[in-house]
């Protein structure tokens, strides 16, 4: 894991075993949430290395560390960064969790591309999300303009 070029990101294949999960890291993923990334690798490769520092200790990636664990990989593909202090270290694994979370999602276009995927007939569970919240986002949204239905008489109206 010498450092490259400018500082450029390098990512290296390595034995499984080499790496090591963080004994403090906060982040809980439960099985299913190691299925789904289980489910994603095999559906579209690695596409994010787990990040490690200089003693291979996960600093981002636990969950694609178990995820590959359950799938048998003998090797992951890792980025080394060196350097950092304890702090550091500390810092970023609970940075790297958090930050994604602060974002928000364009529900129109969100929506948008899920009806695309479907009309496509892509296997809709590795977006990431379940049935229930799939069938949410492409669900109409009720007009504004509605009515409230008008209820049937049932007979003359009398008034006084």
């Amino acid at each position: 894991m010498s450092p490259n070029k400018k500082g450029r990101l390098k990512v290296e294949y390595v034995p499984i075993r080499s790496v090591k999960p963080a004994k403090g890291n906060t982040r809980q993923h439960p099985p299913e949430q190691i299925q789904e990334i289980a489910r994603s690798i095999e559906a579209f490769g690695w596409t994010k290395p787990i990040i490690v520092d200089e003693r291979r200790e996960i600093l981002a990636g636990h969950g694609a560390y178990q995820a590959a664990l359950q799938l048998g990989h003998t090797e992951v593909p890792i980025i080394g960064r060196q350097g950092l202090n304890q702090a550091q270290k500390r810092a970023y694994r609970t940075a790297d969790n958090k930050i994604g979370e602060n974002s928000a999602w364009d529900m129109k276009l969100l929506g948008a591309e899920l009806s695309s995927l479907k009309d496509m007939g892509f296997d809709m569970t590795l977006t990431g999300f379940g049935a229930s919240e799939i069938d949410a986002i492409l669900r109409p949204p009720p007009s504004q303009h509605d009515e409230p239905p008008v209820p049937e008489a049932n007979g003359p109206t009398v008034s006084k």
